[in-house]
C-alpha cells in the first residue's frame, strides 16, 4: 500500500516497511537482499552522517516522510557511533527506490584514541553493510547557524581518510539544516536567498561547499507544511550526484589512509600523557613558591630543570605537525608556562642582585614577602 499526497510536485509514495519472512522490519534485511528486492527499480542510497545535534536522524525522517530513526533511550550511556544506532528504511519516490541509512554521528577532533577511532571505523563499515558497500551520495548534514569549527575540519578529513580522498567531491551533498531559523534570517535580510548565502560563504565552510561542487540543500525537518516537505526532498534528489556510485572498491582502495589514520590516533594518549606532565610542572612550580626557597641558586637551580621539561614538550609539539584544538591548546599552555617560568628566575635574580646591596636581614625580610 501506498500513501499518496496530492501537490503540483511529484507524488512521494510511501512504501510501509516490508517483512521478511521472519517478520522481522525491511531494515534487518541483508544488504543482499536490499539489492536483490530493488533490483527492477532505480535505486538511489544515501547514506547520513555528521555531528551529533545537526538534526542527522531528523533529516532522514524528512526523507521518508515519518518517523523511522528514533534517538534510543539509551544513548546517554551508549557511544554516538554504536552499530545499534545504525538503521536502513526505504520509500519510493516516484520511479526511485530511496534507501536511507542514518549513518554514525560523529564528533572528532583529530586526536582521539586508537579504541575510539576504530569504532567510528566499525560504525562506518556497518553503515556500508547496509547498502551493500556502493551509495549514490553522501549527505553530510551541516546545522545553519553554527560555526564551521577545526572539529568539523578534522571529521572531513576523517571521512576522506575513511572511506577514500575523492569521497566528497564526487558523492558528497551538504544537507543545511535548521531551515526555519534560516528563514527568519532571510526575513530579516530580503536579499538573502539559500543560493546567495552558499555562494557568501568563507573560510573552510566555504572549501567544503566547493569541494562538493556546491550540492547544498536547505531542510526544515521541523515544519509541518506538505509542500515544504516535498519541495526539499525534491530539490536534494535533483542534486544528487550522476553517473556513478562509490563502491566496494573505492573503500578497499581507501586501507592504506585508514592504516595511517589509526597510527596517527596513537598520538590521543601522547598528549593525554603530556597535559598530565604539565599539570604536575605546573604544581612543582607552586610548591617551590610555597616554599619560600631561601636559597637563590637553588631555586634557580629547580626552575630551570622544570624549564628544561616545560622545553621538552614544546620542542615535541612542535614536531607532530597535526592542527588540532587539543594540539593547540596544549601548545598555547606550554608556551605560557616557558615564559612564567623565565619570568620568575628573572625576577629572582633581580631580587638577589638588589638584597646584595640591601644586606642580610633585609634579604631575608624580602624573601618572605615574595
Amino acid at each position: 500500500q501506498s500513501e499518496v499526497m496530492t501537490s503540483e510536485q511529484p507524488l512521494i509514495l510511501q512504501k510501509e516497511v516490508m517483512e521478511t519472512e521472519e517478520d522481522k522490519p525491511k531494515s534487518t534485511q541483508t544488504s543482499k537482499q536490499v539489492t536483490e528486492e530493488r533490483s527492477n527499480v532505480n535505486s538511489v542510497d544515501l547514506l547520513l552522517i555528521g555531528n551529533s545535534g545537526n538534526g542527522k536522524s531528523a533529516t532522514g525522517n524528512s526523507i521518508l516522510n515519518r518517523t523511522a530513526f528514533r534517538r534510543s533511550a539509551f544513548s546517554h550511556v551508549m557511544s554516538a557511533c554504536s552499530i545499534e544506532n545504525i538503521k536502513t528504511e526505504c520509500i519510493q519516490i516516484e520511479d526511485k527506490f530511496v534507501n536511507v541509512i542514518d549513518g554514525p554521528s560523529i564528533n572528532y577532533s583529530g586526536t582521539i584514541q586508537k579504541e575510539e577511532l576504530g569504532g567510528i571505523m566499525n560504525a562506518f563499515y556497518h553503515s556500508l553493510e547496509l547498502c551493500n558497500f556502493e551509495f549514490t551520495a553522501l549527505l553530510i548534514v551541516l546545522k545553519f547557524g553554527d560555526r564551521f569549527t577545526n572539529q568539523e575540519v578534522e571529521t572531513m578529513k576523517m571521512i576522506r581518510s575513511v572511506l577514500g580522498n575523492n569521497v566528497i567531491s564526487d558523492y558528497g551533498v551538504c544537507v543545511i539544516t535548521y531551515g526555519d531559523i534560516f528563514a527568519d534570517a532571510s526575513e530579516e535580510n530580503e536579499q538573502m536567498t539559500f543560493d546567495s548565502w552558499v555562494e557568501n560563504q568563507t573560510g573552510n565552510v566555504k572549501n567544503l561547499f566547493e569541494e562538493c561542487n556546491n550540492r547544498c540543500v536547505l531542510f526544515d525537518n521541523a515544519t509541518k507544511n506538505e509542500e515544504i516537505k516535498k519541495s526539499q526532498v525534491n530539490k536534494l534528489i535533483s542534486i544528487l550526484p550522476q553517473g556513478k556510485r562509490y563502491s566496494r572498491k573505492e573503500f578497499d582502495q581507501a586501507s592504506g589512509s585508514r592504516s595511517e589514520l589509526l597510527s596517527r590516533s596513537d598520538l590521543s594518549q601522547l598528549l593525554t600523557d603530556m597535559a598530565m606532565e604539565i599539570e604536575e610542572i605546573n604544581e612543582k612550580i607552586r610548591n617551590v613558591d610555597a616554599g619560600k626557597e631561601e636559597n637563590t641558586d637553588r631555586y634557580i637551580l629547580t626552575m630551570s630543570r622544570l624549564l628544561k621539561e616545560v622545553v621538552q614538550h614544546s620542542d615535541v609539539l612542535n614536531t607532530i605537525g597535526l592542527v588540532s584544538p587539543d594540539v593547540e591548546t596544549l601548545k598555547l599552555q606550554v608556551t605560557f608556562l616557558e615564559n612564567s617560568i623565565k619570568l620568575k628566575i628573572q625576577q629572582r635574580t633581580k631580587s638577589e642582585e638588589i638584597m646584595s646591596i640591601m644586606g642580610g636581614k633585609a634579604k631575608k625580610c624580602l624573601i618572605r614577602h615574595q
